[in-house]
């Protein structure tokens, strides 16, 4: 089946009336769902926005997207190019895992794959908030985390991540959704329905 993103209206309704839509990646199996209000940047735009395009990295990618809610949305916020996001971003993506990656593969380098949160937390920097094991049926298997990552003005981002991996070890599966500490008490309810709409199986 080729590669295709996924995006389509969700009938229902949740969160006081929030219509979602459902976005994924129909050749690795997943999908999660986000409000249909936020916007979406697709795998040519995060890769751009990311500089990898046509290089090496950006081949490790076999899907990636981003999602803003802000009013005035941008791609940098998803990347925290600019400042700390003051309203809720998603970043998905699957990778192909080299053989390097595979031997040395570890759950402490799947949750340290987009921010150095264990590096934060030994410094001083950061703190878990939460932390469970998920087993997926197929073998799919990983955690799930949330935690923050203290600026040196005070300010904190906060993280709820999910990142698994096949029973093979040769595909990541990454659902990271954060915003500034405010920003995400705000709105925790909406990124815990987020969260919990992330299915990954095995292809």
């Amino acid at each position: 089946m080729l590669s295709a993103l996924v995006m389509m209206g969700l009938a229902l309704a949740a969160c006081g009336g929030t219509a979602f839509v459902f976005a994924g990646d129909a050749s690795d199996n997943v999908f999660l769902k986000v409000p249909g209000s936020w916007t979406r940047y697709d795998m040519p735009q995060m890769l751009k926005a990311l500089r990898v395009q046509d290089t090496p990295a950006g081949g490790g990618y076999s899907w990636i997207v981003g999602f803003d809610a802000a009013p005035d949305p941008s791609v940098h916020h998803v990347l925290l190019d600019t400042d700390l996001p003051h309203h809720p971003v998603v970043q998905a993506y699957v990778k192909k895992l080299s053989a390097n990656a595979r031997d040395q593969f570890s759950l402490q380098a799947l949750r340290n794959d987009r921010f150095p949160v264990d590096q934060s937390v030994s410094q001083g920097h950061g703190d878990f908030l939460g932390q469970k094991d998920i087993t997926l049926a197929g073998g799919i298997y990983g955690e799930q985390n949330v935690y923050d990552i203290k600026l040196s003005d005070g300010r904190a981002l906060q993280v709820n991540q999910i990142g698994l991996v096949n029973p093979g070890v040769q595909r990541m599966y990454m659902l990271l959704i954060y915003c500034d500490a405010t920003c995400y008490q705000q709105n925790r309810n909406m990124i815990d329905e987020v969260a919990r709409s992330w299915t990954v199986k095995e292809p």
